[in-house]
C-alpha cells in the first residue's frame, strides 16, 4: 500500500489476554486494540501513536507494539495494568476483567495530542481509561476524524457520561449501543458481526450495509480494525460513510486473518509469552 505519511493516535491500554476454552487456560498472549490498529495502520503508511495505562503484568505487550511500529507516550501506571480472561464455551466468548481500574488524566491526554499531531484519534478504551468529558475535549480540540469504540465504556457503564456529539465516528456491537446512541456522534456503526447493519448518519440518516459474506475462523480485533478503516476511507480517502463503512467491511474480512499473523508473530518474537 502507499504511505499516506499521516498520524494516527490511539487512546487504549495494552492488555495481556488469558484465553480459556472450556475452563482450561490454552494461551497467554499480548492483546489490546492498539495492536489490531497498528497492524492494519501500517498497511496504508500511517505513523501509529499509542497512550493508556501501562501496569506491570501487560509490559510485555509494549514489545509487540514496538515491532509493529507504535510509539507509546506514555504511562506507567501501579498496578497489574489490563489483564482479560476470554473465556470460549461452546463458541460463545464471556470477557472477564482481572487487572486494575486506571484512568488517564486529562494532561496525559493532552500530552500525547499534542506530541503526536494525528489526523486521526481512535479511542478505543478496554476498561476506564477515558470519560465522556475527555473523549468530548478531544473532539472539540482535533475535528470530525475522532472515532470511539463503546467497548471499555460499556463494561464500565460509563456510556452515560458522553455527551451528545462526543466524537465523529460511534461503533460498537449491537449489545454495547444503548437507545439514543446516534446524539453521541456524526456516524453511529453498532454492527452484528458479519449481520447487515445500519449506520446512522447526521440527523437520522439510515444507510443499511451488507458486509461481505464470509465467516472469519477468528474475529478477534474486527471491531478495532473495522473502525480504523471506517475512520481512514471517511478522513483520509474522502469516502462518502456508507461507502466507507462498506470498504471498512471489506478490509475486516481480507485482512484481519494476516493481521492477527503478523500480531503473533511479533508476539512470539519479543514476549516470550505462549501464543
Amino acid at each position: 500500500m502507499p504511505g499516506t505519511g499521516k498520524r494516527l493516535l490511539v487512546v487504549s491500554s495494552p492488555t495481556i489476554d488469558i484465553i480459556a476454552r472450556d475452563g482450561r487456560v490454552v494461551s497467554v498472549r499480548p492483546g489490546g486494540p492498539t495492536l489490531y490498529i497498528a497492524a492494519a495502520a501500517s498497511r496504508y503508511g500511517y505513523k501509529v501513536y499509542a497512550v493508556g495505562p501501562v501496569g506491570a503484568e501487560t509490559l510485555p505487550t509494549l514489545s509487540a507494539e514496538r515491532m509493529l511500529g507504535v510509539e507509546r507516550l506514555c504511562c506507567m501506571k501501579s498496578g497489574r495494568g489490563a489483564v482479560f480472561r476470554l473465556e470460549y464455551r461452546g463458541g460463545v466468548r464471556v470477557d472477564r476483567y482481572l487487572g486494575d481500574s486506571v484512568s488517564l488524566g486529562y494532561d496525559d491526554i493532552m500530552s500525547a495530542a499534542e506530541t503526536a499531531r494525528p489526523d486521526i484519534i481512535i479511542l478505543s478504551p478496554v476498561y476506564n481509561e477515558i470519560h465522556g468529558s475527555q473523549v468530548s475535549t478531544l473532539y472539540q480540540a482535533y475535528g470530525a476524524c475522532v472515532g470511539l469504540d463503546l467497548q471499555g465504556l460499556h463494561r464500565t457503564m460509563l456510556i452515560g457520561s458522553l455527551p451528545a456529539g462526543a466524537a465523529g465516528f460511534i461503533h460498537g456491537t449491537v449489545e454495547e449501543t444503548p437507545v439514543g446512541a446516534e446524539r453521541l456522534g456524526f456516524v453511529l456503526a453498532a454492527t452484528r458481526g458479519a449481520e447487515p447493519f445500519h449506520l446512522k448518519v447526521g440527523s437520522g440518516e439510515r444507510i443499511r450495509v451488507d458486509p461481505p459474506s464470509v465467516r472469519l475462523a477468528d474475529p478477534t480485533g474486527a471491531g478495532d480494525v473495522f473502525l480504523f478503516g471506517l475512520l481512514h476511507y471517511a478522513c483520509t480517502e474522502r469516502k462518502p460513510p456508507g461507502t466507507a463503512a462498506r470498504l471498512a467491511s471489506r478490509l475486516v474480512v481480507d485482512l484481519l486473518p494476516t493481521v492477527q499473523s503478523v500480531i503473533s508473530r511479533a508476539a512470539e518474537a519479543r514476549t516470550g509469552l505462549e501464543i
